[in-house]
Protein backbone atom coordinates (compact mmCIF):
# COMPACT_ATOMS: atom_id res chain seq x y z
CA UNK A 1 0.00 0.00 0.00
CA UNK A 2 2.69 2.60 0.65
CA UNK A 3 4.13 1.83 -2.63
CA UNK A 4 0.72 2.50 -4.57
CA UNK A 5 0.64 5.92 -2.47
CA UNK A 6 3.64 7.01 -3.20
CA UNK A 7 3.24 5.88 -6.90
CA UNK A 8 0.50 8.04 -6.87
CA UNK A 9 2.13 11.13 -5.05
CA UNK A 10 5.11 11.11 -7.91
CA UNK A 11 2.53 10.87 -10.27
CA UNK A 12 0.62 13.98 -8.86
CA UNK A 13 4.00 15.97 -8.90
CA UNK A 14 4.56 14.82 -12.31
CA UNK A 15 0.81 16.79 -13.39
CA UNK A 16 1.28 19.54 -11.49
CA UNK A 17 4.84 20.53 -13.33
CA UNK A 18 4.10 19.75 -16.75
CA UNK A 19 0.46 21.53 -15.89
CA UNK A 20 2.70 24.83 -15.01
CA UNK A 21 4.79 24.62 -17.72
CA UNK A 22 2.16 24.83 -19.91
CA UNK A 23 0.79 27.90 -17.93
CA UNK A 24 4.22 29.71 -18.78
CA UNK A 25 4.47 28.63 -22.30
CA UNK A 26 0.93 29.93 -23.05
CA UNK A 27 2.12 32.98 -20.85
CA UNK A 28 5.16 33.46 -23.09
CA UNK A 29 3.17 33.25 -26.64
CA UNK A 30 0.52 35.74 -24.44
CA UNK A 31 3.40 37.91 -24.55
CA UNK A 32 5.22 37.57 -27.51
CA UNK A 33 1.76 38.42 -29.48
CA UNK A 34 1.37 41.56 -26.81
CA UNK A 35 4.77 42.64 -27.91
CA UNK A 36 4.15 41.95 -31.81
CA UNK A 37 5.44 44.90 -33.73
CA UNK A 38 3.22 46.13 -36.85
CA UNK A 39 4.88 46.62 -40.13
CA UNK A 40 4.83 50.11 -42.04
CA UNK A 41 2.64 50.08 -45.08
CA UNK A 42 4.97 51.98 -47.44
CA UNK A 43 3.37 54.44 -50.29
CA UNK A 44 5.57 56.30 -52.29
CA UNK A 45 7.67 56.48 -54.82
CA UNK A 46 5.94 53.95 -57.19
CA UNK A 47 5.64 53.90 -60.35
CA UNK A 48 7.96 55.64 -62.70
CA UNK A 49 9.50 59.07 -61.29
CA UNK A 50 11.39 62.16 -62.69
CA UNK A 51 12.15 63.37 -59.17
CA UNK A 52 16.32 62.75 -58.79
CA UNK A 53 15.80 62.75 -55.02
CA UNK A 54 12.75 61.43 -54.70
CA UNK A 55 10.54 61.73 -50.77
CA UNK A 56 9.61 58.22 -49.37
CA UNK A 57 6.52 58.14 -47.64
CA UNK A 58 4.88 55.06 -45.37
CA UNK A 59 2.15 54.89 -42.73
CA UNK A 60 2.75 55.70 -39.47
CA UNK A 61 3.01 53.31 -36.56
CA UNK A 62 1.58 54.41 -32.71
CA UNK A 63 4.26 54.00 -30.35
CA UNK A 64 7.07 54.23 -32.75
CA UNK A 65 10.67 55.87 -31.49
CA UNK A 66 12.54 55.58 -35.10
CA UNK A 67 11.94 54.20 -38.54
CA UNK A 68 14.44 52.67 -40.67
CA UNK A 69 13.96 52.40 -44.79
CA UNK A 70 16.21 50.92 -47.17
CA UNK A 71 16.75 51.81 -51.29
CA UNK A 72 18.19 48.77 -53.19
CA UNK A 73 18.75 48.57 -57.13
CA UNK A 74 19.08 44.85 -57.95
CA UNK A 75 20.57 42.93 -55.35
CA UNK A 76 22.57 46.27 -53.86
CA UNK A 77 21.74 48.34 -51.33
CA UNK A 78 21.87 51.73 -52.22
CA UNK A 79 21.46 53.50 -48.50
CA UNK A 80 20.06 52.69 -45.28
CA UNK A 81 18.47 55.68 -43.31
CA UNK A 82 17.65 55.66 -40.00
CA UNK A 83 15.81 58.57 -38.20
CA UNK A 84 13.72 59.39 -35.33
CA UNK A 85 10.11 59.26 -35.53
CA UNK A 86 9.69 62.25 -33.80
CA UNK A 87 10.76 63.79 -37.18
CA UNK A 88 7.86 62.66 -39.21
CA UNK A 89 5.65 65.74 -39.16
CA UNK A 90 1.82 65.75 -39.00
CA UNK A 91 -0.85 63.45 -41.13
CA UNK A 92 -1.36 60.04 -41.03
CA UNK A 93 2.42 59.24 -43.41
CA UNK A 94 5.68 59.59 -42.20
CA UNK A 95 8.01 61.14 -45.05
CA UNK A 96 11.66 61.45 -45.38
CA UNK A 97 13.77 63.26 -48.12
CA UNK A 98 17.22 61.73 -48.87
CA UNK A 99 19.86 64.21 -50.46
CA UNK A 100 21.91 61.21 -52.66
CA UNK A 101 20.63 61.48 -56.01
CA UNK A 102 19.28 58.54 -57.97
CA UNK A 103 20.66 57.46 -61.49
CA UNK A 104 18.59 56.81 -64.21
CA UNK A 105 17.03 52.79 -63.39
CA UNK A 106 14.68 50.64 -61.74
CA UNK A 107 14.48 50.93 -57.66
CA UNK A 108 13.25 49.31 -54.95
CA UNK A 109 12.39 50.04 -51.18
CA UNK A 110 11.29 48.88 -47.91
CA UNK A 111 10.71 50.63 -43.98
CA UNK A 112 10.61 48.94 -40.51
CA UNK A 113 9.64 50.24 -37.41
CA UNK A 114 11.09 50.45 -33.75
CA UNK A 115 8.91 50.20 -31.15
CA UNK A 116 9.11 49.95 -27.25
CA UNK A 117 12.88 49.26 -28.34
CA UNK A 118 11.82 46.15 -30.83
CA UNK A 119 12.21 46.33 -34.84
CA UNK A 120 9.36 45.34 -36.87
CA UNK A 121 10.49 42.91 -40.07
CA UNK A 122 10.72 45.10 -42.99
CA UNK A 123 7.94 45.61 -45.05
CA UNK A 124 7.57 43.98 -48.62
CA UNK A 125 9.50 45.67 -51.64
CA UNK A 126 7.54 48.62 -53.06
CA UNK A 127 9.28 49.27 -56.81
CA UNK A 128 10.07 52.44 -58.91
CA UNK A 129 12.06 53.43 -62.30
CA UNK A 130 13.55 56.63 -62.07
CA UNK A 131 13.89 58.02 -65.63
CA UNK A 132 14.61 62.10 -66.20
CA UNK A 133 17.54 61.92 -68.00
CA UNK A 134 17.07 60.03 -71.01
CA UNK A 135 19.07 56.47 -71.96
CA UNK A 136 20.84 57.37 -75.29
CA UNK A 137 20.41 53.78 -77.24
CA UNK A 138 21.56 53.65 -81.09
CA UNK A 139 23.47 54.33 -83.24
CA UNK A 140 26.64 53.07 -81.10
CA UNK A 141 29.51 50.85 -82.24
CA UNK A 142 30.40 50.39 -85.62
CA UNK A 143 27.29 51.55 -88.37
CA UNK A 144 27.54 51.90 -92.59
CA UNK A 145 24.19 54.12 -92.81
CA UNK A 146 25.48 58.09 -92.99
CA UNK A 147 21.50 58.94 -91.94
CA UNK A 148 21.29 57.40 -88.85
CA UNK A 149 17.60 56.65 -86.75
CA UNK A 150 18.19 58.12 -82.99
CA UNK A 151 16.56 56.38 -80.28
CA UNK A 152 16.51 57.23 -76.63
CA UNK A 153 14.57 56.07 -73.56
CA UNK A 154 10.82 58.48 -73.31
CA UNK A 155 11.16 60.59 -69.84
CA UNK A 156 7.81 60.60 -68.36
CA UNK A 157 6.18 64.17 -68.91
CA UNK A 158 8.93 65.75 -70.72
CA UNK A 159 7.21 68.15 -73.65
CA UNK A 160 10.95 68.29 -75.41
CA UNK A 161 14.33 66.91 -76.50
CA UNK A 162 17.34 68.15 -77.39
CA UNK A 163 20.03 66.07 -79.55
CA UNK A 164 23.56 67.06 -80.03
CA UNK A 165 25.86 65.68 -82.53
CA UNK A 166 29.47 66.31 -82.17
CA UNK A 167 32.76 65.07 -84.17
CA UNK A 168 35.64 65.72 -81.56
CA UNK A 169 34.76 69.28 -80.01
CA UNK A 170 32.94 70.31 -82.90
CA UNK A 171 29.31 70.20 -82.43
CA UNK A 172 27.62 69.15 -86.01
CA UNK A 173 23.93 69.44 -85.21
CA UNK A 174 21.34 69.97 -82.25
CA UNK A 175 17.83 69.64 -83.38
CA UNK A 176 14.93 69.88 -80.79
CA UNK A 177 12.57 66.89 -81.17
CA UNK A 178 8.84 67.32 -79.44
CA UNK A 179 7.83 64.84 -77.08
CA UNK A 180 4.65 64.67 -78.72
CA UNK A 181 5.86 63.21 -81.74
CA UNK A 182 7.64 60.37 -80.21
CA UNK A 183 5.40 57.28 -81.15
CA UNK A 184 4.24 54.36 -78.68
CA UNK A 185 6.52 52.70 -76.87
CA UNK A 186 9.02 53.29 -73.80
CA UNK A 187 11.23 54.61 -76.59
CA UNK A 188 11.76 57.57 -78.70
CA UNK A 189 13.51 58.28 -82.18
CA UNK A 190 14.49 60.61 -84.63
CA UNK A 191 15.79 60.47 -88.29
CA UNK A 192 18.01 63.38 -89.48
CA UNK A 193 18.72 64.09 -93.18
CA UNK A 194 21.94 65.29 -92.70
CA UNK A 195 24.71 62.59 -94.47
CA UNK A 196 27.17 62.66 -92.15
CA UNK A 197 30.77 62.18 -93.44
CA UNK A 198 33.03 58.67 -92.51
CA UNK A 199 34.79 58.93 -88.99
CA UNK A 200 33.82 59.04 -85.08
CA UNK A 201 31.44 61.27 -83.20
CA UNK A 202 29.58 61.23 -80.33
CA UNK A 203 26.11 62.04 -79.51
CA UNK A 204 23.76 63.36 -76.01
CA UNK A 205 20.20 63.75 -75.32
CA UNK A 206 18.41 65.75 -73.15
CA UNK A 207 14.50 66.47 -72.09
CA UNK A 208 12.39 69.42 -71.32
CA UNK A 209 10.51 69.15 -68.02
CA UNK A 210 8.04 72.19 -66.57
CA UNK A 211 9.75 74.30 -69.24
CA UNK A 212 13.31 73.64 -67.62
CA UNK A 213 15.84 71.51 -69.65
CA UNK A 214 17.51 68.68 -67.60
CA UNK A 215 21.00 67.66 -67.90
CA UNK A 216 22.38 65.68 -70.99
CA UNK A 217 22.62 62.19 -70.88
CA UNK A 218 25.97 60.40 -70.98
CA UNK A 219 28.11 61.05 -74.55
CA UNK A 220 26.95 57.86 -76.94
CA UNK A 221 29.97 56.81 -79.79
CA UNK A 222 30.05 55.84 -82.66
CA UNK A 223 31.76 55.05 -85.90
CA UNK A 224 30.37 55.76 -89.51
CA UNK A 225 32.49 52.97 -91.81
CA UNK A 226 32.31 53.28 -95.12
CA UNK A 227 31.53 50.15 -97.35
CA UNK A 228 33.58 49.25 -100.20
CA UNK A 229 32.51 46.51 -102.54
CA UNK A 230 32.78 45.24 -105.88
CA UNK A 231 34.31 42.09 -108.13
CA UNK A 232 36.70 41.82 -111.30
CA UNK A 233 35.83 40.26 -114.67
CA UNK A 234 32.29 41.28 -114.72
CA UNK A 235 30.19 42.20 -118.13
CA UNK A 236 29.86 40.10 -120.93
CA UNK A 237 27.13 40.44 -123.97
CA UNK A 238 27.62 36.96 -123.59
CA UNK A 239 26.50 35.84 -120.17
CA UNK A 240 24.07 37.22 -117.25
CA UNK A 241 26.34 36.87 -114.60
CA UNK A 242 27.06 40.79 -114.63
CA UNK A 243 23.28 41.77 -114.37
CA UNK A 244 22.99 39.18 -111.10
CA UNK A 245 25.80 40.54 -109.34
CA UNK A 246 24.93 44.32 -110.08
CA UNK A 247 21.65 43.40 -108.31
CA UNK A 248 23.64 42.63 -105.51
CA UNK A 249 24.74 45.86 -105.40
CA UNK A 250 21.69 47.79 -106.03
CA UNK A 251 21.33 47.17 -101.78
CA UNK A 252 24.65 47.69 -100.78
CA UNK A 253 25.49 51.22 -100.18
CA UNK A 254 29.33 52.70 -101.01
CA UNK A 255 32.29 53.30 -102.75
CA UNK A 256 32.03 50.37 -105.89
CA UNK A 257 35.18 49.10 -106.83
CA UNK A 258 36.58 46.99 -110.20
CA UNK A 259 39.42 44.53 -110.05
CA UNK A 260 39.77 44.60 -113.85
CA UNK A 261 38.66 42.95 -116.86
CA UNK A 262 34.99 45.00 -116.68
CA UNK A 263 34.23 44.54 -119.96
CA UNK A 264 35.06 41.20 -122.83
CA UNK A 265 36.27 40.50 -124.50
CA UNK A 266 38.83 43.88 -125.84
CA UNK A 267 37.10 46.52 -123.56
CA UNK A 268 36.30 48.43 -126.79
CA UNK A 269 33.79 51.29 -126.09
CA UNK A 270 30.86 49.46 -127.26
CA UNK A 271 31.50 46.46 -125.16
CA UNK A 272 31.57 49.42 -122.51
CA UNK A 273 28.38 50.89 -123.54
CA UNK A 274 26.42 47.54 -124.49
CA UNK A 275 27.78 44.76 -122.01
CA UNK A 276 28.77 46.99 -118.82
CA UNK A 277 26.62 50.29 -118.83
CA UNK A 278 23.45 48.21 -118.60
CA UNK A 279 24.29 46.66 -115.36
CA UNK A 280 26.91 47.76 -113.59
CA UNK A 281 26.89 51.19 -115.01
CA UNK A 282 24.26 52.20 -112.84
CA UNK A 283 27.10 52.24 -110.69
CA UNK A 284 29.51 54.59 -112.20
CA UNK A 285 29.13 57.87 -110.29
CA UNK A 286 30.64 55.86 -107.14
CA UNK A 287 33.22 53.68 -108.88
CA UNK A 288 36.70 53.42 -108.30
CA UNK A 289 38.05 51.17 -111.59
CA UNK A 290 40.89 49.38 -112.02
CA UNK A 291 42.13 48.21 -115.64
CA UNK A 292 42.71 44.41 -116.66
CA UNK A 293 44.69 43.09 -119.67
CA UNK A 294 41.12 42.96 -121.51
CA UNK A 295 40.82 46.21 -121.45
CA UNK A 296 44.94 46.80 -123.11
CA UNK A 297 43.55 44.77 -125.68
CA UNK A 298 41.98 47.90 -127.15
CA UNK A 299 44.98 50.20 -127.79
CA UNK A 300 45.81 52.28 -124.77
CA UNK A 301 42.73 50.85 -122.87
CA UNK A 302 40.91 53.44 -124.86
CA UNK A 303 37.89 52.36 -124.46
CA UNK A 304 37.65 52.21 -120.62
CA UNK A 305 39.42 55.49 -120.27
CA UNK A 306 36.98 56.77 -122.43
CA UNK A 307 33.89 55.30 -120.20
CA UNK A 308 35.24 56.37 -116.77
CA UNK A 309 36.81 59.32 -117.61
CA UNK A 310 38.69 61.57 -114.76
CA UNK A 311 37.71 58.11 -112.38
CA UNK A 312 40.20 55.93 -113.60
CA UNK A 313 43.68 58.30 -113.29
CA UNK A 314 46.01 59.35 -115.45
CA UNK A 315 45.63 57.44 -119.10
CA UNK A 316 49.21 57.53 -119.53
CA UNK A 317 49.14 55.47 -116.16
CA UNK A 318 46.36 54.12 -114.69
CA UNK A 319 46.71 53.92 -111.00
CA UNK A 320 45.87 56.25 -108.32
CA UNK A 321 44.99 56.45 -104.92
CA UNK A 322 42.23 57.90 -102.34
CA UNK A 323 40.98 57.91 -98.96
CA UNK A 324 38.04 56.07 -97.56
CA UNK A 325 37.28 56.91 -94.13
CA UNK A 326 40.50 56.60 -92.52
CA UNK A 327 41.20 54.09 -94.56
CA UNK A 328 43.98 54.75 -97.47
CA UNK A 329 42.99 53.07 -100.69
CA UNK A 330 45.52 52.47 -103.86
CA UNK A 331 44.46 51.69 -107.24
CA UNK A 332 47.08 49.71 -108.75
CA UNK A 333 47.49 48.93 -112.88
CA UNK A 334 48.97 45.67 -113.66
CA UNK A 335 48.80 45.79 -117.21
CA UNK A 336 52.03 48.14 -116.94
CA UNK A 337 55.54 47.56 -115.44
CA UNK A 338 55.51 46.89 -112.63
CA UNK A 339 59.03 45.85 -111.43
CA UNK A 340 61.58 46.92 -108.55
CA UNK A 341 62.39 50.98 -109.84
CA UNK A 342 59.94 51.14 -112.26
CA UNK A 343 57.59 54.67 -112.23
CA UNK A 344 54.87 52.44 -110.82
CA UNK A 345 56.60 51.16 -107.90
CA UNK A 346 58.61 54.16 -107.11
CA UNK A 347 55.00 55.92 -106.82
CA UNK A 348 53.71 53.88 -104.88
CA UNK A 349 56.52 53.85 -102.48
CA UNK A 350 56.05 57.34 -102.36
CA UNK A 351 52.32 57.68 -101.90
CA UNK A 352 52.24 54.80 -98.83
CA UNK A 353 55.25 57.22 -97.17
CA UNK A 354 53.10 60.13 -98.01
CA UNK A 355 50.04 58.54 -95.87
CA UNK A 356 50.81 56.72 -92.75
CA UNK A 357 47.60 55.66 -91.47
CA UNK A 358 46.81 52.87 -90.04
CA UNK A 359 44.85 50.66 -92.67
CA UNK A 360 45.87 50.43 -96.34
CA UNK A 361 43.98 48.42 -99.08
CA UNK A 362 45.26 48.11 -102.96
CA UNK A 363 43.48 46.52 -105.43
CA UNK A 364 44.66 45.60 -109.07
CA UNK A 365 44.13 42.59 -111.46
CA UNK A 366 46.43 40.41 -111.83
CA UNK A 367 46.96 38.06 -108.24
CA UNK A 368 50.52 37.81 -106.91
CA UNK A 369 48.53 34.38 -105.48
CA UNK A 370 46.31 32.48 -106.76
CA UNK A 371 45.35 28.53 -106.76
CA UNK A 372 43.49 28.57 -109.82
CA UNK A 373 44.16 25.76 -112.63
CA UNK A 374 44.03 28.85 -115.58
CA UNK A 375 46.29 31.84 -114.56
CA UNK A 376 47.41 30.67 -111.49
CA UNK A 377 50.31 33.47 -109.12
CA UNK A 378 51.93 36.08 -110.86
CA UNK A 379 55.58 37.01 -109.54
CA UNK A 380 55.74 39.89 -111.72
CA UNK A 381 53.33 41.56 -108.46
CA UNK A 382 55.98 40.68 -106.20
CA UNK A 383 57.54 44.11 -106.12
CA UNK A 384 54.18 45.89 -105.38
CA UNK A 385 53.71 43.36 -102.70
CA UNK A 386 56.88 44.04 -101.54
CA UNK A 387 56.32 47.99 -100.92
CA UNK A 388 52.83 47.54 -99.56
CA UNK A 389 54.82 44.85 -97.13
CA UNK A 390 57.28 47.42 -95.88
CA UNK A 391 54.87 49.97 -95.12
CA UNK A 392 52.52 47.84 -93.63
CA UNK A 393 49.25 47.20 -95.71
CA UNK A 394 46.54 45.25 -94.76
CA UNK A 395 44.43 44.13 -98.07
CA UNK A 396 44.98 43.30 -101.44
CA UNK A 397 42.39 42.66 -103.72
CA UNK A 398 43.04 41.14 -107.27
CA UNK A 399 40.79 39.82 -110.55
CA UNK A 400 41.77 37.70 -113.34
CA UNK A 401 41.34 34.39 -112.20
CA UNK A 402 37.25 33.87 -112.10
CA UNK A 403 37.09 32.61 -109.17
CA UNK A 404 37.00 33.70 -105.13
CA UNK A 405 40.03 32.93 -102.60
CA UNK A 406 40.82 34.18 -99.81
CA UNK A 407 44.60 34.05 -98.00
CA UNK A 408 45.41 34.70 -94.91
CA UNK A 409 47.81 37.21 -93.83
CA UNK A 410 51.52 36.13 -95.54
CA UNK A 411 54.83 37.62 -96.62
CA UNK A 412 55.35 38.73 -100.60
CA UNK A 413 57.04 35.09 -100.83
CA UNK A 414 54.00 33.84 -99.70
CA UNK A 415 55.64 32.91 -95.79
CA UNK A 416 52.38 33.24 -93.17
CA UNK A 417 53.42 36.38 -91.10
CA UNK A 418 50.68 37.69 -88.57
CA UNK A 419 51.45 41.00 -89.85
CA UNK A 420 51.30 40.70 -93.63
CA UNK A 421 48.94 41.15 -96.30
CA UNK A 422 45.47 39.11 -96.52
CA UNK A 423 44.76 38.82 -100.41
CA UNK A 424 41.73 37.99 -102.05
CA UNK A 425 40.88 36.73 -105.52
CA UNK A 426 37.78 38.36 -106.38
CA UNK A 427 37.15 37.65 -109.99
CA UNK A 428 33.77 36.34 -109.57
CA UNK A 429 32.20 39.21 -110.99
CA UNK A 430 30.09 37.57 -113.97
CA UNK A 431 32.86 36.49 -116.46
CA UNK A 432 32.61 32.37 -116.54
CA UNK A 433 34.02 30.54 -113.88
CA UNK A 434 37.39 28.63 -113.41
CA UNK A 435 38.36 25.69 -111.74
CA UNK A 436 41.12 25.24 -109.01
CA UNK A 437 44.79 23.52 -109.28
CA UNK A 438 47.29 22.85 -106.50
CA UNK A 439 45.88 24.63 -103.31
CA UNK A 440 48.51 26.59 -102.42
CA UNK A 441 49.53 27.62 -98.57
CA UNK A 442 47.66 29.70 -96.34
CA UNK A 443 44.49 29.45 -98.59
CA UNK A 444 42.03 28.80 -95.81
CA UNK A 445 38.85 29.79 -98.41
CA UNK A 446 38.02 29.62 -101.85
CA UNK A 447 34.97 28.78 -103.91
CA UNK A 448 34.40 28.83 -107.84
CA UNK A 449 30.41 28.79 -107.72
CA UNK A 450 28.62 31.25 -107.57
CA UNK A 451 29.39 34.25 -109.19
CA UNK A 452 29.47 37.09 -106.04
CA UNK A 453 30.82 40.18 -105.05
CA UNK A 454 33.09 41.37 -102.43
CA UNK A 455 32.05 44.11 -99.23
CA UNK A 456 34.31 45.35 -97.34
CA UNK A 457 33.15 47.34 -94.04
CA UNK A 458 36.35 49.55 -93.39
CA UNK A 459 36.24 50.16 -89.24
CA UNK A 460 38.92 52.52 -87.41
CA UNK A 461 41.35 50.39 -87.08
CA UNK A 462 39.71 47.05 -88.71
CA UNK A 463 37.55 45.38 -91.27
CA UNK A 464 35.21 43.18 -91.88
CA UNK A 465 34.82 40.94 -95.21
CA UNK A 466 32.00 39.05 -96.41
CA UNK A 467 31.32 37.55 -99.81
CA UNK A 468 27.89 37.87 -100.78
CA UNK A 469 26.82 35.39 -103.96
CA UNK A 470 24.14 36.23 -106.07
CA UNK A 471 20.58 34.93 -105.63
CA UNK A 472 19.80 31.35 -104.77
CA UNK A 473 23.45 30.14 -103.88
CA UNK A 474 24.42 29.71 -100.64
CA UNK A 475 28.10 30.04 -100.27
CA UNK A 476 29.88 32.27 -97.93
CA UNK A 477 32.86 33.19 -96.32
CA UNK A 478 33.08 36.54 -93.59
CA UNK A 479 35.25 37.56 -90.65
CA UNK A 480 36.70 40.53 -89.28
CA UNK A 481 40.75 41.62 -88.99
CA UNK A 482 42.61 44.23 -87.46
CA UNK A 483 44.56 46.51 -89.00
CA UNK A 484 48.68 45.80 -89.39
CA UNK A 485 50.60 47.84 -86.50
Amino acid sequence: MKIINRILCSALILLSIISYANQSVLAKQSTFSLLAVPVPAPVSPSGTITDTTPTYRWGKIAGASQYRYQLLKGASVIYTITFAASACGSGVNCAHTPLTSLSNGTYAWRVRVMVSGTWSSYSPLKGFAYARVPVSRLPSGDITDTTPSYSWSKVVNATRYELRLYRGASMIYSPIILASSCTSGVNCGFTPVTKLKYGAYTWQIRAMLSGSWKAFSAPKAFYVSPVLVGAGDIASCSSTGDEATANLIDGIAGTVFTAGDNAYQTGTAAEFANCYDPSWGRFKARTKPSPGNHEYYTSGASGYYGYFGAAAGDPAKGYYSYDLGDWHIIVMNSEIDTAAGSPQEVWLRQDLAAHPVVCTLAYWHKPRFSSSASHGSNTAMQPLWQALYEYHADVVVNGHDHLYERFSPQTPDGTADPDGISEFVAGMGGASLYTFGNILPNSPARNNDPHGVLKFILNAASYRWQFVPVAGKTYADNGTANCVP
